[in-house]
């Protein structure tokens, strides 16, 4: 299984882990003849947590203080020298341009591109011996092109034959024209997890006749989970863990870009169905005000947020307190961007802080890890 079958991932990477990639190996360096692992240094002794499987939790503040350790300042010496966690030190060619858009080029064949296609074959085998869950991820990960045609009749089989949510969603993120779902696969969606907007925005994507019903029950939903970072959590656990850290790294990056690739439910259909002007004290501006708190609660995504905040600005919310929380999410995503370290994104201490952002998220939600970042750092700032 070459990379190249996997290239048209990273074209789609456009979530917020995915700018994050992209920031931290855009300097990767262009193709360099081949070259010893171990040139400029002697292999690295791994630190226990320098692997990106989300394992037991850890404390909330240890792993705020991770992603907010700042970066050591490379010397002149260092800096053409790139550090590949659990290989070691490696030349990085003079002149070498910045570029992100293909990450098994940038390198060796046989520190890039050779290993990752090794890593993504083990682990596609691994989740196929696994559960039901196991076993959607590595169809979703082998789809057998961009739009993902293949996987649906196979992820349609394992939805039909399991009771997990996660399996049914996950279906219905890969439909579309090429391959359509079933009003049946969106509605099974919608019973396992009947108090989930996202499914029942699926169910009036597949049955437009039924949008009415749907709208009628949105402002009585308690999340908007799309199930990303059971995605993540569950291809990582999977993930062999005596792969080298940093090729867990560009693995890492195929699974984010199969993430972004997933079609999301139209939220659009809310904002809509909310549109101004909402007449206050109305049934329709209440029942917009708490949709609206439907998306702004805490979930695993930032997706519904922003219809969540235009609707909430429709029915009633001050506007200087939406854009405290535009502003709030604006701020933890800068400062979740600039705590990894652009010159070593491959390092041991890059996939340290990766893991940590990854356990952040699986334990409060998205919105929760970003906010608990902003609180660690006003925290840990000198008092003016």
């Amino acid at each position: 299984m070459r990379p190249g079958r996997w290239a048209w991932a990273g074209a789609l990477l456009v979530a917020l882990l995915v700018a994050l990639l992209i920031a931290v190996l855009s300097l990767w360096p262009a193709a360099e003849p081949v070259v010893a692992a171990t040139a400029l240094g002697s292999a690295q002794a791994v630190p226990p947590s320098a692997h990106l499987q989300v394992g037991p939790p850890a404390p909330t503040p240890a792993l705020l203080q991770t992603l907010l350790a700042p970066a050591p300042a490379l010397t002149p010496q260092e800096a053409p020298v790139w550090d590949s966690c659990g290989v070691g030190r490696l030349p990085r060619p003079p002149g070498s341009t910045a570029s992100g858009a293909d990450l098994y080029t940038q390198m060796p064949a046989h520190l890039g591109a050779d290993p990752t296609a090794a890593a993504l074959e083990r682990l596609v085998l691994a989740l196929d011996a696994g559960n039901p869950r196991a076993q959607a991820a590595a169809v979703m990960l082998r789809g057998s092109d961009a739009r993902g045609v293949a996987a649906v009749p196979a992820l349609a089989a394992l939805a039909a034959s399991s009771a997990d949510p996660v399996v049914a969603s996950w279906l219905l993120m890969r439909c579309g024209r090429q391959a359509p779902c079933s009003p049946a696969d969106a509605q099974r969606w919608a019973d396992l997890e009947p108090d989930n907007l996202a499914a029942w925005l699926r169910v009036a994507e597949h049955e437009p006749a039924r949008l009415a019903e749907v709208l009628q029950r949105a402002p009585h939903a308690k999340r908007f989970d799309l199930h990303q970072m059971a995605w993540l959590d569950t291809v990582l656990q999977a993930l062999p863990a005596d792969v080298l850290p940093y090729v867990q790294m560009q693995v890492w990056a195929v699974v984010v870009g199969v993430e972004a690739a997933i079609a999301i439910p139209n939220v659009g259909l809310l904002g809509v169905h909310c549109r101004a002007p909402l007449e206050p004290g109305s049934a329709r501006q209440q029942d917009c005000a708490a949709i609206a708190q439907v998306l702004l609660a805490p979930s695993d995504n930032l997706i519904g947020r922003g219809v969540g905040l235009r609707i909430a600005e429709r029915s009633g919310t001050p506007k200087a307190q939406t854009d405290a929380w535009r502003a709030e999410m604006a701020v933890g995503q800068q400062r979740l961007w600039q705590s990894f370290d652009a010159q070593q994104p491959l390092s041991c201490k890059a996939v340290t802080q990766t893991q940590a952002w990854l356990q952040l998220r699986k334990q409060l939600g998205e919105l929760g890890a970003l906010r608990a970042l902003n609180a660690q750092a006003a925290a840990s700032a000198p008092p003016r």
